[in-house]
């Protein structure tokens, strides 16, 4: 089976949408929406058992390992965050060894759906990323940085742009002021920026930071607006 073949169309977005439901990422609304078509459409259970089976393969040369209960729950909030009790009922959350289920099955959905490394041979991979979670606003960003073309690719997961702001990546290094890496897309869903080197070479260990701004941006070069989320910029 390839994961990279998208047997319900592309239109629909229906891989995406199988490794969704498998990882518990919807919302009980889009959930009911999606089982219903499963009732009707055999091609879309079928990638829901390829995105299942897929993604259990992913653990299977790593040892299980029961850690105390809580290191779990952290674990897990780290990982899914309000998404947590869907990812609970999910059919991958019952073959997925706990302490590492969460956090490894988001990274392994992350890079498959998100930037495409999963079957058909795949574009490079980032070497840096990170996942910012927006406080009061309901919008989840993605970033990973592709060292060979020195871009920083920009992905708005969930949720819209609020209207008459904008959303200002920033990279923060202690001790040194706020870097801008640019807007979070608002038409699109994704955008690349190309990084200078100077840039580029601050990114590990650094933090991104994202802020409401007005309209455009800061214009003094600083974050103006509150600060609504910060991630740590990670190895991929």
């Amino acid at each position: 089976m390839s994961v990279g073949v998208d047997t319900v169309g592309p239109e629909d977005g229906g891989t995406a949408l199988a490794a969704e439901y498998v990882l518990g990422l919807m919302s009980d609304a889009e959930s009911e929406a999606f089982e219903a078509r499963l009732a009707d459409e055999d091609a879309l259970v079928d990638e829901v058992v390829l995105w299942t089976e897929y993604l259990a393969r992913l653990v299977d040369a790593i040892p299980e390992t029961a850690p105390a209960a809580a290191v779990k729950r952290r674990i897990e909030a780290t990982a899914f965050g309000e998404t947590l009790g869907r990812w609970s009922r999910s059919p991958l959350r019952q073959i997925i060894p706990y302490g590492i289920g969460g956090a490894l099955a988001a990274m392994a959905l992350w890079a498959a759906v998100s930037f495409g490394l999963v079957g058909g041979g795949g574009p490079e991979q980032p070497v840096l990323v990170a996942d910012v979670t927006l406080e009061d606003l309901p919008v989840a960003i993605h970033a990973g940085y592709f060292a060979e073309a020195g871009e920083l690719l920009v992905i708005r997961e969930q949720g819209e742009v609020p209207a008459g702001a904008d959303l200002e990546l920033w990279l923060v290094q202690e001790g040194a002021a706020p870097v801008s890496l640019g807007l979070v897309p608002r038409t699109e869903e994704r955008v690349r920026y190309p990084l200078a080197d100077v840039v580029a070479a601050d990114l590990g260990g650094a933090t991104l930071a994202v802020s409401r701004e007005p309209p455009g941006g800061s214009i003094t070069g600083l974050p103006t607006g509150p600060v609504v989320g910060t991630a740590p910029v990670l190895p991929f």
